[in-house]
């Protein structure tokens, strides 16, 4: 009995190595006929050799591969940060990331040898550029190993020549190796920070007008941007006339997502339209579109019939000597398409008649003629025409059958009094009036001498 516990323990553990060492020859063999090759003969396990990096279970029958963004937006060139996660084993796996072209952008860490990585486990996180230009983007991760147990294992929807999202794609550099693909969230690169000008509406229509009118349309400047719009100059294009004119005047600044109203008035001045092609240039700091055109259209007639208007308007005659006329001139003018009749001149209620005028009515103006009208003053006295002094010329325009000419002045003596130099004012008005009184003594006495002298006739 006593050499039957040995030899039985000695039994035992030959079973064990026997039962063993098979498994183990079996891995190391798994390993060194299909990984050594490309890696390091020092990592003698199957992590990310084959179907590990992807499945959640070694039942192989999902696939296991996801990632994630760390935004939903971002600016044109800033970082995407993609966060992977892969495989039911722990150790190194590949992963790749890839654009919405598929194109590589980044990858993981793995072993050395063909795949010139370093260990490197999930979940692992790759970092690319945003791109350059606004939109929203698809990118996507993969996982990268070997086919070894791709006929026993989901792969996706199955496997493609080339790169595609869900499918298992072989690496046509490295047999037996390639990429399941996994699509990642959808993302959007924002404009990058720019002004951005817009008219609305985008051209004016004044339709037919009157000459002597103007009508006043409008736009709203807008800035659609990320950063203020500076309207540096608005002009007008060539060929527009100068009766198109607008407000506000440049520089003025547009905030983002805001509006200014620009406001455009057509006074025309003569019969026919508006050249084509006629428009105002906005100019601005708006990269893609610095000038933009504002088209105007439109066209003038002559009035309906006769037009009077008076240039000037009022006469001020200023001081005019007592019984010395002075003449002043306005234009009656017909700014119509008919004959204007002047059918009567007169003086307004409560002017003196130390006016008159010449021609006297009836007259007539013929359409775009003027008629000159000349006034003149002729006070009596030393008084100033009252307040509201006027002519009134009665016409046969429909819209102002009765215009008035205002007039102004004052009548003076023309005689003026100096006083002594040194004199006081208080003196002066005394002497003045002392002056006075004795000249109209001397005058009196004058008069009683020549009353009291016999006639010439009566003399011898």
């Amino acid at each position: 009995m006593e050499t039957l516990a040995p030899r039985l323990s000695s039994a035992i553990a030959l079973v064990t190595v026997v039962l063993w060492a098979p498994q183990a020859r079996a891995t190391l063999t798994l390993y060194n006929s299909n990984c050594v090759s490309c890696h390091s003969a020092a990592t003698t396990t199957c992590d990310g050799c084959h179907a590990h990096g992807v499945h959640s279970s070694s039942a192989k029958t999902d696939i296991n591969l996801t990632g994630t963004t760390d935004k939903v937006s971002y600016a044109p060139g800033s970082p995407v940060k993609v966060t992977v996660n892969a495989g039911y084993r722990t150790g190194w796996v590949r992963i790749v990331l890839f654009d919405q072209n598929l194109k590589e952008l980044a990858r993981s860490s793995c072993p050395g040898g063909v795949g010139g990585c370093t260990t490197s486990v999930v979940p692992i996180t790759l970092t690319a550029p945003a791109p350059a230009t606004a939109g929203t983007y698809v990118w996507a991760v993969a996982w990268y190993g070997n086919n070894f147990d791709i006929s026993g294992a989901s792969f996706g929807s199955g496997t493609s020549s080339s790169l595609k999202v869900g499918f298992f794609s072989g690496d046509v550099n490295n047999p037996n190796h390639g990429y399941q693909t996994v699509a990642l969230p959808a993302f959007s690169v924002s404009s990058a920070s720019a002004p951005g000008i817009v008219l609305n509406p985008t051209s004016l229509d004044f339709q037919t007008m009157t000459i002597g009118s103007s009508k006043t349309l409008s736009t709203q400047v807008q800035n659609t941007g990320t950063s203020p719009l500076n309207v540096t100059g608005v002009s007008s294009c060539a060929g527009t006339p100068g009766s198109v004119t607008w407000a506000p005047a440049a520089p003025f600044t547009v905030v983002a997502g805001g509006t200014v109203t620009l406001s455009v008035t057509f006074a025309p001045t003569a019969a026919g339209a508006l050249p084509a092609g006629a428009c105002l240039a906005i100019a601005s700091n708006d990269p893609v579109k610095p000038t933009v055109k504002l088209g105007v259209s439109g066209s003038a007639t002559g009035a309906a019939g006769p037009a009077i208007t008076l240039e000037p308007a009022s006469l001020d005659f200023q001081t005019v000597v007592i019984g010395a006329p002075r003449k002043l001139t306005t234009q009656v003018h017909n700014a119509g398409s008919a004959a204007l009749d002047l059918t009567s001149i007169a003086l307004c209620s409560g002017t003196p008649a130390a006016l008159s005028w010449t021609p006297s009515a009836p007259a007539s103006v013929a359409p775009g003629a003027s008629l000159t009208l000349s006034v003149f003053y002729t006070p009596a006295a030393a008084d100033a025409l009252p307040a509201g002094s006027c002519l009134v010329i009665a016409n046969n325009d429909p819209a102002n059958a009765a215009v008035e000419l205002s007039v102004r002045g004052a009548g003076s003596s023309g005689f003026t009094f100096e006083p002594p130099i040194g004199c006081s004012s208080a003196g002066s008005t005394g002497s003045f009036l002392g002056l006075a009184a004795l000249l109209l003594l001397v005058a009196r006495r004058r008069s009683r001498r020549a009353r009291t002298l016999p006639s010439s006739s009566g003399m011898h």
